[in-house]
């Protein structure tokens, strides 16, 4: 349900459509807490290479936390 949640249009939408509060949010949904410095430079690197597909991203931060 988060992972739908995170990768929904209207939740990019709450974060102004801003790249960086996305990823923001949704490492705080996902994972519990804000990224660091290098966490948020690393995913926002994979979010571009995900060419902005947002479920892509969200898998992939759930992937990388062992979160099923």
């Amino acid at each position: 349900v988060q992972l739908e949640l995170a990768g929904h249009t209207q939740f990019f939408n709450r974060c102004d459509r801003n790249k960086e509060t996305y990823v923001t949010k949704v490492h705080e949904l996902l994972v519990g807490h804000q990224p660091n410095p290098a966490e948020l430079e690393y995913w926002l690197t994979r979010y571009d290479a995900q060419n902005g597909i947002r479920r892509d991203l969200a898998r992939e931060i759930q992937d990388a936390v062992g979160i099923r």
